[in-house]
């Protein structure tokens, strides 16, 4: 039975199988696949398709392919298979993207991991701050990063810092003033216990 056949009885876990089995060949467009299964009744479906496509062999898998995926399985309500995607080093996908769709849906923890694995750390001080209110985890990271990147980050944040935790934002910029900063450890070397909040 052909894929459209299939489709058009309700077989979508065939018709899906299938389609899946054409990423690489050209047959198919990816968009003409996502539009077919878009539904929400079809949403498992087109989460299928979307894992397949992201793996790293085809190399085929954008920044909304990527999005559409996220959100499906926040849609699902599914954080084990949004965690597993995210940890998964064969995906290919697009950290600083990654990080966004998480915080919208809610789940903090997975976009706090990703923050710190890909070394985005105005994203994880952003987090701390504006998702969970934590301003002492944002100094205490703040305190563990390169110069560098803790003067770019009080440029951004200070204002905010000093207005929730005075004395420790104002310990940070005199250290980073009068060079006395002593970075414990670089970005990426341990994971934050950050906690999470699922919708």
């Amino acid at each position: 039975m052909c894929i459209r056949d299939r489709f058009r009885k309700g077989d979508y876990k065939g018709a899906i199988e299938q389609y899946k089995r054409t990423i690489g060949g050209g047959s198919v467009e990816p968009s003409f696949v996502i539009r077919q299964f878009l539904d929400a009744q079809r949403i498992k479906y087109l989460t299928e398709y979307l894992e397949e496509l992201h793996k790293d062999k085809y190399k085929i898998a954008n920044k909304n392919h990527t999005t559409l995926l996220l959100n499906c399985y926040t849609k699902l309500h599914d954080g084990a298979k949004l965690k597993e995607f995210i940890t998964n080093t064969s995906n290919s996908f697009d950290p600083g993207n990654a990080i966004k769709v998480c915080r919208q849906a809610g789940y903090f923890d997975e976009a706090t991991m990703l923050a710190e694995q890909y070394r985005q750390p105005d994203d994880f001080v952003k987090i701390q701050l504006e998702n969970l209110d934590k301003p002492e985890k944002a100094i205490e990271f703040i305190r563990n990063l390169p110069v560098d990147e803790a003067e770019s980050i009080m440029k951004v944040h200070g204002k905010t810092l000093i207005f929730r935790l005075p004395q420790q934002a104002c310990e940070c910029l005199v250290d980073l003033c009068t060079g006395q900063w002593k970075a414990k450890r670089r970005l990426g070397t341990s994971s934050s216990s950050s906690s999470s909040h699922h919708p």
